[in-house]
């Protein structure tokens, strides 16, 4: 596949480059610049994500105050079913009470639990999204 581009510096153009994008069987896009000159690798990355929602109430917590947590195992699934873990790795997460996306600094979170300061004082309805995005 053949790509025409204008280099420019500032608003001046510099020159026309024709390039040559071709992938190799090592997932490199190799690229050629006038045909003719030196050929660079440069890694394929393919962006990926997606979400996992895992959905509970406050009255599955346990603790009160600032060890106020609610166990991975209260959770459902997007799918539901008891969830077992949260993600081990994950890009970032998004806490949701009563619909209410939270602060960052409103959490903290294991593979095994969400710790929510002051979440006891809460009503025992009240429902728990927690969003992992992951890559």
């Amino acid at each position: 596949m053949f790509s025409n581009y204008i280099l420019l510096r500032g608003n001046v153009r510099v020159s026309t480059v024709i390039c040559r994008f071709q992938s190799d069987e090592t997932n490199h896009l190799l690229v050629g610049i006038n045909l003719e000159e030196e050929v660079f690798k440069v890694p394929i990355v393919k962006p990926y994500l997606t979400s996992l929602r895992f959905t509970s109430t406050m009255g599955a917590g346990t603790g009160t105050g600032a060890t106020f947590a609610i166990a991975a195992t209260a959770f459902t699934t997007d799918a539901g079913a008891a969830a077992t873990a949260f993600p081990g790795t994950f890009a970032f997460y998004n806490l949701y009470i009563n619909g209410v996306i939270q602060a960052g600094s409103t959490s903290t979170i294991t593979t095994t639990a969400i710790t929510i300061p002051g979440g006891d004082a809460e009503n025992g309805g009240t429902p728990v999204v927690v969003e992992f995005v992951v890559n």
